[in-house]
């Protein structure tokens, strides 16, 4: 995550598909590589086909990895929310969450790749979660009903890390995969 010159709090997130080294060499190769060019005043679209093109010839055997990029005017809270075959991303407005996905492909396997987007404008009080996919697993209901009854005076670094550790107890004795999850309030 990271305040650009623009006032905007970007938030980016990758996870490299299958397990081990590899894929965390392409999802730390992915979320810096894209940051980077973003931080030098690349667009997040031409951001996007670069680090592709990265992952594309990086080496003989395929380098997938996904990008959630979250970017949050912080003057008008406009937020867009764009995806590369990543997991779905939760928003807590007053009592309700939304879910945003998006069917995409993750970066590494096609030439030419899109960026689908969408908007929200954000309040005061909003919550965003950002997760990978290790953290959704099959069902979304429990981490919608948690973000319902998520009290916000206490540190959104606590919701990251009881999001993580409730959804490591659901899959006792099942195979984990990667888990990151990241919360921001909008104050």
């Amino acid at each position: 995550t990271f305040r650009d010159s623009d006032d905007r709090y970007i938030i980016i997130l990758s996870d490299g598909m299958g397990t081990g080294n590899r894929a965390a060499i392409d999802s730390a190769m992915t979320t810096e590589l894209f940051s980077t060019l973003v931080r030098s005043g690349l667009g997040f679209s031409s951001a996007l086909s670069i680090v592709n093109s990265a992952l594309l010839i990086k080496s003989s055997d395929e380098s997938l990895a996904t990008l959630d990029v979250v970017c949050i005017d912080l003057y008008t809270g406009k937020t867009d929310f764009m995806k590369a075959g990543a997991a779905t991303t939760f928003i807590r407005h007053k009592d309700s969450v939304a879910q945003y996905e998006q069917a995409s492909l993750p970066l590494g396997i096609l030439r030419d790749i899109d960026f689908p987007c969408a908007t929200a404008n954000l309040t005061k009080g909003d919550i965003v979660l950002v997760v990978s996919d290790g953290i959704q697993g099959d069902c979304n209901n429990w981490i919608q009903h948690e973000l319902r009854s998520w009290d916000i005076s206490r540190p959104p670094e606590e919701l990251a890390k009881f999001i993580l550790n409730s959804s490591c107890e659901r899959k006792i004795g099942k195979r984990l995969d990667d888990m990151t999850a990241i919360a921001v309030y909008v104050e």
